[in-house]
Parts: structure tokens; C-alpha cells; sequence
């Protein structure tokens, strides 16, 4: 991510960005409970956090620091990614056992992939 750094607050369910120059908190967004990972669609500006306690992905504009939506996916959702295309974000919902892709434009359900 250029500009700040995003840092993930796991026990106080937000995200710190970081001023890597002043090395100082430049803004925070709660996210919910037990956020586990994050993934940046470059093309886009958004964060996209995944957030275990209620099984949705937070996302985040990385310009404004704010939360803009919250997609629902499978239980527990883990570890997340943007796709190489950066066209899509896939979430491993470790739960359900199965994994949701995302639009990276718009954070929307495209499908649930059978693990």
C-alpha cells in the first residue's frame, strides 16, 4: 500500500494506519470482532478485512479511512486475498469450510467455492 501503512488490531477489532514518515496513528476504523487478516485491492483503494466474529469482510476506502461495507460470506472467515487479475478478493472461511470471491470493485458476492 503506498501512503500509510495499515496495521491490524486483532483485540481492539480495528485497523491503524500508520504515517511512515511522522511514524504516528494517522486514523482508525472499527471493523468488529476478531478481524484476522486484510488484503488491498490496488486498483481500487479499498481494504478488505476479514472479520471472524460475524463472518463478513469490512471494507474499508484507504483515502478516507472509513468503512464504506460489509459483505457477508461464510463462518469465520480467515485468510484473504486479491486475486492476481485484481479483479476479484477470495476469502478462506475456515467455519464453513469453504471460500467466498468477492468483486474488488464493488466488495460483492460473485460465488461460494466448495473446499
Amino acid at each position: 500500500m503506498s501512503g500509510p501503512i495499515a496495521v491490524l488490531n486483532t483485540g481492539a477489532g480495528s485497523v491503524s494506519f500508520i504515517d511512515p514518515l511522522g511514524l504516528s496513528v494517522d486514523g482508525a476504523v472499527l471493523v468488529g470482532e476478531a478481524p484476522k487478516d486484510m488484503a488491498e485491492a490496488r486498483a481500487h483503494h479499498t481494504l478488505f478485512v476479514s472479520v471472524a466474529g460475524d463472518g463478513t469482510v469490512a471494507i474499508i476506502d484507504v483515502a478516507s479511512r472509513r468503512l464504506v461495507g460489509r459483505t457477508k460470506v461464510g463462518e469465520a472467515p480467515c485468510h484473504i486475498y486479491e486475486h492476481p487479475s485484481g479483479k476479484e478478493i477470495w476469502v478462506a472461511n475456515d467455519g464453513s469450510g469453504d471460500l467466498s470471491v468477492l468483486a474488488a470493485a464493488s466488495g460483492e458476492k460473485l460465488a461460494t467455492v466448495p473446499a
